[in-house]
């Protein structure tokens, strides 16, 4: 026993030292990026580990493997939601479909106008209900949203009309939401793995596929398509996500600063990208290797897509509330800011209603076959903007915005489910009558 006893101290203090180098050896996590360090995804990846580190402020090792070392985006969230090989990444809502039918909403064709309205979406954090679905239901956390390019269609064919686009075979994600709505402006529309697409198109087994630029440029698609079709039918989100079961296993000041980290490395993903989108598409067109064709017939395209995003968010079952807007309406930024971005009408906004906002003032022609004279006013509708205002005189016999109305998307003809509400500065007011109206809509199922 006298020989064993310093032995066990001796013992004793190594484990203590050992244990105590432990807790003072740098968390090493490890993400994943389908491309290389130019991408706007991968840059903005980097900046979420440079800000980790600046908030955490102790030892943290990164492993980023890039260029699809280990997979696509599909695979990323898969293994995110099983808590191994990958702790963070940035990936396509697509495919969280499996875990969210609503998360294909988050950036699915004609959703957005234009950038301004993308941004503002983003700013006032509607988009949070859903990501709280997903977090729920795929442990996998979006703590920010990167993005920023404008989608086009590249072909290996010629093409500058809807005539063009019939039966061409067009590559698409693998959410429901994006066949159907290519299928339904006549397209045929495949899912192909990302990293497939060149080798399709180069084997003539598609013609086609849809990306914004800097896709375009990474995967050499014009090598394949030299002629981009500028349909500016979407534009990309691709939050950045991180596990859950990592995340809960690492100190809650590790967790807060990736959590601030994450929105920040978002914003400035989406910089990035939204300021090179068109300067990569005119690049290539200068240098001969993509063609950028013009396209004129985005409205009657929409106008194709509607009845599908409409079908899509009855199988949601959601119903649609129609926001009669305004760029220059000061009472609908005033309800945006005061009302919309109140944590509980902001959930309801995302969670139990698909959110259509129609501008009045938007001044963007209709193409010369869907001009025409209103009934109701007798006036010649040539502009989106005009096309609306008159949507909303005939069916609800109103010119003022804001003018809010809930309808189920299975009835053709918009029909208030509970009457229609405006501007109002009252919270409870807007919330009141949004829960009435989902109750109409809920007792019909």
């Amino acid at each position: 026993m006298k020989f064993l006893k310093p032995l066990l101290g001796v013992v004793f203090s190594s484990v203590m030292a050992l244990s105590a180098y432990a807790q003072q050896a740098p968390i090493t996590l490890h993400g994943a990026s389908q491309f290389g360090d130019d991408h706007a995804f991968t840059k903005a990846m980097v900046k979420f580990e440079e800000l980790v580190k600046k908030y955490y402020g102790k030892p943290v090792n990164f492993v980023l493997h890039k260029n699809s070392e280990l997979g696509l985006e599909k695979d990323y969230f898969a293994y995110m939601n099983q808590g191994k090989a990958v702790d963070y990444a940035i990936v396509s809502p697509a495919h969280m479909s499996t875990f969210s039918k609503a998360a294909p909403f988050i950036d699915a064709p004609f959703l957005f106008s234009d950038l301004n309205h993308w941004n503002k979406v983003l700013d006032q954090d509607l988009l949070k209900p859903i990501a709280d679905e997903v977090e729920q239901k795929a442990e996998v956390r979006l703590i920010g949203y990167a993005g920023g390019g404008v989608r086009n269609i590249f072909s290996n064919k010629a093409a500058g009309n809807l005539n063009d686009l019939k039966n061409l075979k067009v590559r698409v994600q693998g959410a429901p939401i994006w066949s159907r709505t290519f299928a339904a402006v006549g397209m045929a529309p495949t899912v192909i793995a990302y990293n497939e697409v060149y080798n399709a198109i180069q084997n003539g087994v598609i013609n086609a596929g849809e990306n914004e630029a800097a896709g375009v440029e990474a995967m050499k698609f014009y090598e394949v398509a030299p002629s981009i079709l500028m349909t500016r039918h979407a534009i990309t989100i691709r939050p950045l996500c991180f596990s859950v079961k990592t995340l809960k296993k690492l100190p809650a000041d590790l967790q807060a600063a990736i959590i601030k980290a994450g929105k920040e490395a978002g914003a400035y993903g989406r910089q990035i990208e939204s300021s090179e989108d068109q300067a990569k598409l005119d690049k290539y067109a200068k240098e001969g290797k993509l063609k950028q064709v013009p396209f004129t017939q985005r409205a009657e395209m929409q106008k194709l897509v509607d009845p599908v995003m409409a079908a899509y968010a009855k199988e949601v079952g959601k119903p649609l509330l129609l926001d009669f807007t305004g760029w220059g309406c000061v009472n609908c930024r005033k309800m945006e800011e005061e009302v919309w971005s109140r944590p509980e009408v902001r959930q309801r906004l995302a969670e139990d209603v698909v959110l259509v906002s129609l501008y009045v003032d938007e001044r963007t022609p209709l193409a010369e076959s869907e001009q025409r004279v209103s009934e109701t006013t007798g006036k010649k509708i040539k502009t989106i903007g005009q096309k609306w205002g008159d949507l909303q005189a005939q069916y609800f016999n109103a010119n003022a915005q804001p003018y809010y109305v809930l309808m189920d998307p299975a009835v053709e003809a918009p029909t208030a489910l509970n009457g229609h509400t405006a501007y109002d500065p009252d919270p409870s007011v807007f919330m009141n009558w949004l829960d009435a109206g989902l109750k109409v809509f809920n007792a019909a199922k």
